[in-house]
């Protein structure tokens, strides 16, 4: 694919066009996808935006894309796109909503309406899924600053692996954590949802559930690229 000479949308912002790069890689099946995919969709999708300087239609500018999504402004930190691993992203449930609107033909009916029938339920599997998770040691020890004191036991119990010993295991189950997580923040109208048993959790909960996760698997990718499958 070509880039887009001309700005792809003008009314829209640099981080907006940035944040509809994201949506496309991931209708295309990249979930999670990597800030190189995200600089080069980007730029295909506008050239003048996002290439570099002299270069627009040959090369992106990588740091233009990256001035987006990282630092104190950033996608990231606006909880627009989520971070799941070493340069790798996906739309938050806050992302999808801002994509959703920006997608959405001008009618004058806001976009909520229209979602009001595919609501999601708290299934029991996700339910079980947050009762695991949040009463598990590793987040314990990362929520009470004890983080060098998390193993890799730790990880593989907060991930659903009994046996650490199976990297294909520890590996999937890794990979999907993200979508699981991304779930259940979908759960959530409001700041809290309420499980069966009366508890409340809360959508920082969630979102501390997400930066685990990131240390975990920055913590121990030695152990999740260099070791042997189990035979």
């Amino acid at each position: 694919m070509t880039p887009n000479t001309t700005a792809a949308a003008p009314d829209r912002t640099i981080a907006q066009q940035v944040l509809l790069a994201a949506a496309q890689l991931e209708l295309q099946g990249q979930m999670p996808f990597s800030a190189e995919s995200l600089i080069v969709a980007s730029w295909q999708i506008s050239a003048k935006a996002f290439g570099l300087k002299g270069f627009a239609e040959l090369y992106p500018d990588s740091n233009r894309v990256l001035s987006v999504i990282m630092g104190e402004r950033g996608l990231a930190r606006q909880g627009l796109l989520d971070k799941v691993g070493v340069k790798l992203y996906t739309l938050s449930e806050r992302g999808r909503k801002l994509v959703e609107r920006l997608e959405a033909p001008d009618t004058g009916e806001p976009v909520e309406k229209e979602k009001k029938e595919s609501k999601k339920k708290l299934t029991k599997d996700l339910e079980k899924f947050i009762e695991r998770v949040t009463a598990s040691l590793a987040l314990t020890r990362y929520r009470t600053g004890v983080k060098s004191g998390i193993t890799f036991r730790d990880a593989c119990d907060f991930w659903g692996v009994a046996d650490r010993t199976d990297v294909i295991a520890v590996q999937a189950a890794s990979r999907r954590m993200p979508g699981q997580i991304a779930q259940i923040e979908q759960l959530f109208d409001g700041d809290k949802l309420q499980l069966s048993n009366g508890r409340r959790v809360s959508i920082q909960e969630v979102h501390t559930l997400s930066d685990l996760h990131v240390f975990l698997t920055d913590q121990f990718s030695r152990h999740l690229s260099a070791a042997k499958p189990k035979k």
